[in-house]
């Protein structure tokens, strides 16, 4: 099964909507608020929608790179074009500027013109109640309202949605179609072959009927008759007549092909302290919550879903961090195996964007000094595995130890060599410290980055025995007792563990580990380097440094190493650490390991860009490489300096080269595809 958490839900749905035609902002604001209307379980707004928004994005009846402008202002009012893009992020301007104008004038009446499906209306109001303003929406739609006495669908569902912020309360929400039942619950009886219950819709006729096939070719019954048909009139007239927009009866359905929507919507907000006043209002509204109260079995408009928006996510997340998709959600004989709607909806979306490979990917992520660059000091990288097996890869100084908040859990801890600005003999004085060029670090002795990070998150240490055994050590002294070998189970280590533990090994040594209730693990192989591996002396003890010290020296901890990581979705990633080229990239590495990805090191005191170059393209030839520790601020605002050094490799390999830009989480496929990330 999946574990799909509401930030992972918003992150595949707002690419469905990038890879359909969005732009950036575009998807990522809808993406939002489908997962919020999906976390409020109003499916019907949620995930749900999200096939029907990738389709008209591709056909072109919605447009991806519209960018909403207000086109004109006056007074308490004003009108937003949406550009017919998805209605979401013209919704978000239209909000904003009728609380800036509500708090100006008392009121004001923001008109939404040449827009889409608007979803849950209440979510858009929530900023409006969070700014201690009443807010009211109204929408239209494609007809699906017969006009009182009429025989056609002619005016949309028509939904209306009003929000009351209270002093100590979540707000009361008012949200509502103007139909007694909505189209998609009369698709889900045709389907079934299920009669409707009487009242809910009349045929193309315009007589009433229970055969759900028919009233899909008719129309649906207002709510309360003749009253609910005059307040869809009215709707019209503010979310047409005043913005300038097409009506429900010119508008083709959303569900078959037609027309490029021209929907209408309007958003009002009331300054209470314009009128009687700010605590009259909130002491008269908790006067008539607590009269209604007293009265058992009386709930409160709004209560069953919450706030739609106020707080949702913090709310969703404390009940329920995440949804499970069972590994038979996706399409199986031809049709969903699933029987919940928001599993379903989940479901597809994942379909939409490679439900197999986004649920196997690797992410990687570097933790450099400065976010958003490649800087000088740069060599943290943590790797996530799709079973959550995590590894930290050469903390060196550009972490601020332990506590850096960037790290997460950390299952394993891996070190190349040494050298200091690997093992980590100094660390961030604080993050963005410094400039890319020249950071600002403090020293880490007598520890190392690698040992307060070991320690602090109770991850395991694989690396060369002797320098395995000098960073125990150091976590001893942290820790104030020894540590142990890490437990096993099955032939592999059984993360996480409850204390650091180490699980050291020699040139050309594998350990598996794997997370408790994973089938797989994550294959970590130690390989050759040419390189140096002495310690920094500040990370030594008396009287061994001071007698060292003498001789302008320091101790050899066993040989340099690199490593290659065998992922369970089936990328390999060779490690190079600190290297020259030597024969082992293409004997060990390469012919044998065969790694797809390589995050490489170009630090120039070991290997310059045309043997860096050499080794890509002719040694280990890996289908995408990593450029790391490059020893020089290689980006400016996250853009690759075109004179750097970094820049010069680039140009020379044959296949694609990604920067290890921090803090940016890449993920890769098992064919070491990028298919989120990079650059």
């Amino acid at each position: 099964m999946l574990q799909l958490t509401i930030d992972q839900l918003t992150e595949i749905t707002a690419r469905a909507l990038k890879r359909a035609g969005a732009s950036k902002a575009m998807a990522q604001t809808t993406a939002h608020a489908l997962v919020a209307a999906e976390a409020e379980g109003l499916s019907g707004h949620g995930l749900s929608r999200v096939a029907l928004y990738c389709k008209h994005l591709r056909e072109g009846r919605a447009n991806g790179k519209a960018r909403p402008k207000v086109i004109k202002r006056k007074g308490a009012t004003a009108l937003v074009n949406a550009g017919g893009g998805l209605a979401f992020p013209a919704c978000a301007l239209a909000v904003k500027e009728a609380i800036a104008r509500a708090k100006r004038t008392g009121v004001s009446f923001v008109g939404i013109t040449n827009s889409h499906h608007m979803g849950a209306l209440a979510y858009h109001l929530a900023p409006i109640a969070q700014a201690g303003l009443v807010g009211l929406a109204f929408s239209i739609s494609p007809s699906a309202i017969n006009a009182w006495g009429g025989k056609r669908a002619f005016y949309g569902t028509n939904p209306i949605a009003a929000i009351f912020p209270r002093r100590d309360a979540e707000p009361v929400v008012v949200d509502l179609s103007l139909t007694e039942v909505t189209r998609g619950k009369i698709m889900v009886y045709a389907k079934e072959g299920k009669p409707i219950p009487p009242g809910w819709a009349v045929d193309k006729d315009g007589n009433p009927t229970t055969d759900a096939k028919a009233a899909l070719t008719g129309s649906l019954n207002a709510i309360g008759g003749v009253k609910g048909s005059a307040l869809a009139l009215m709707v019209e007239v503010l979310c047409v007549a005043l913005t300038g927009a097409a009506f429900s009866f010119e508008n083709d359905s959303y569900f078959e092909p037609g027309n490029k929507p021209r929907i209408g919507h309007a958003i009002l907000a009331i300054d209470p302290g314009a009128l009687a006043g700010s605590d009259s209002y909130f002491s008269r509204l908790e006067a008539m919550i607590s009269a209604m109260l007293r009265d058992e079995g009386v709930r409160l408009p709004g209560a069953r879903q919450g706030t739609a928006g106020v707080g949702w996510k913090e709310k969703y997340l404390k009940t329920n961090s995440y949804i499970v998709i069972p590994q038979n959600a996706f399409l199986h004989g031809g049709s969903m195996q699933t029987k919940s709607l928001a599993v379903t909806a989940v479901a597809g979306v994942l379909m939409l964007v490679g439900a197999a490979s986004w649920a196997q990917n690797v992410k990687i992520t570097p933790l450099g000094s400065h976010a958003g660059e490649l800087c000088d000091r740069d060599r943290a990288t943590i790797f996530e595995d799709p079973t959550g097996v995590r590894i930290l890869y050469d903390a060196g100084q550009s972490v601020t130890g332990g506590d850096d908040p960037r790290l997460g859990d950390v299952h394993m801890v891996l070190l190349s060599h040494a050298h200091g600005d690997h093992m980590g003999d100094r660390k961030l004085k604080a993050l963005e410290a410094g400039s890319c060029e020249k950071v600002d670090t403090i020293s880490a002795a007598p520890h190392s980055t690698t040992a307060e990070i070991a320690a602090a998150k109770n991850s395991g240490i694989m690396m060369i025995a002797p320098m395995g055994a000098f960073i125990a050590r150091k976590i001893q002294n942290i820790r104030g007792k020894p540590i142990g070998n890490c437990p096993e189970k099955d032939g592999a280590l059984a993360a996480p563990f409850a204390a650091s533990c180490q699980a050291n090994a020699q040139l050309g040594g594998t350990r598996v580990i794997k997370n408790a209730g994973a089938a797989n693990g994550v294959e970590i192989t130690i390989v050759p380097a040419s390189h140096d591996s002495t310690v920094s002396r500040d990370l030594l003890s008396d009287p061994e440094k001071s007698n060292l010290a003498a001789d302008n020296t320091s101790l050899y901890l066993g040989p340099p190493g690199g490593y290659v990581l065998k992922f369970t979705n089936g990328l390999t990633v060779y490690l190079s650490g600190d290297t020259g080229i030597h024969a082992e990239m293409k004997t060990v590495v390469s012919d044998f390991h065969k790694p797809n990805l390589a995050l490489l090191n170009l630090g120039p005191n070991a290997i310059t860009g045309l043997s860096a170059t050499y080794a890509m393209n002719e040694l280990v030839k890996p289908a995408t490489v990593i450029a790391t520790h490059v020893n020089e601020g290689a980006t400016s605002g996250g853009k690759l300096k075109p004179n750097s050094r970094t820049a010069a490799f680039i140009k020379l390999v044959k296949r694609p080269v990604h920067l290890a830009i921090s803090g940016r989480t890449m993920e890769f496929d098992g064919k070491a595809n990028c298919v989120a990330g990079c650059n």
